[in-house]
């Protein structure tokens, strides 16, 4: 019995291993950027990203940016650990149980048509790198995914240092900390955590 359980116990960390060495493959190489830049609707970029524990990653000089039918989104991020739900992306979901970070800007504005557009207040609104302004859907081209092949984003235990938040024509600037999470289902609902915000 001592004899099998040593197996099962090199057995063990050897399927470890090799799952940190593919997951930390994955981010080193340009794989998981071209894999994320197939939905034509979400683009990421980093610095450097590496894995230590399975599901947990840590990033630094991480952007994304969203260009999608009813918003535009850029987060920027000096540094942060994510943990996701590994399990989650076999149900078309993007699971994050737990998120740290520091040096974040988030920038978010909802797309507009050409009428709305012109209103004064639309010059308020955040530039997104890589997206033009003013924000409009320019991709008439992307056909409309069914609602089941859209993913789910569970977001949950989110702490983190920001020091921009840009929402439409409100800004703030300075040390500000939040905490909280959402879940998002595409085209349905978004429901959010409870949610602390400290400026």
């Amino acid at each position: 019995m001592g004899s099998l359980m040593k197996r099962a116990l090199v057995l063990l960390i050897g399927l470890i291993l090799n799952v940190l060495l593919l997951e930390n493959l994955f981010l080193w190489t340009p794989a998981l950027k071209a894999l994320v830049a197939t939905s034509k609707v979400v683009e990421i970029d980093y610095d450097f990203a590496w894995t230590l524990v399975p599901g947990r990653v840590h990033v630094a000089g991480y952007t994304m940016s969203v260009d999608d039918r009813a918003v535009q989104m850029q987060i920027d991020a000096a540094e942060g650990v994510v943990d996701f739900d590994l399990l989650a992306f076999s149900r078309k979901e993007v699971h994050i149980t737990r998120a740290r970070g520091r040096g974040y800007h988030y920038r978010m504005r909802f797309v507009l048509s050409e009428e709305e557009a012109k209103a004064p207040w639309v010059e308020l609104v955040p530039p997104i790198k890589n997206i033009p302004f003013p924000p409009l859907w320019r991709h008439p081209e992307r056909v409309k995914r069914p609602i089941d092949k859209l993913w789910t984003v569970k977001v949950e235990d989110l702490d983190l240092e920001l020091e921009e938040l840009w929402v439409g024509p409100g800004r703030l600037d300075g040390q500000i900390h939040l905490q909280g999470g959402f879940e998002l289902h595409p085209r349905q609902s978004l429901t959010l955590q409870p949610t602390r915000i400290e400026v």
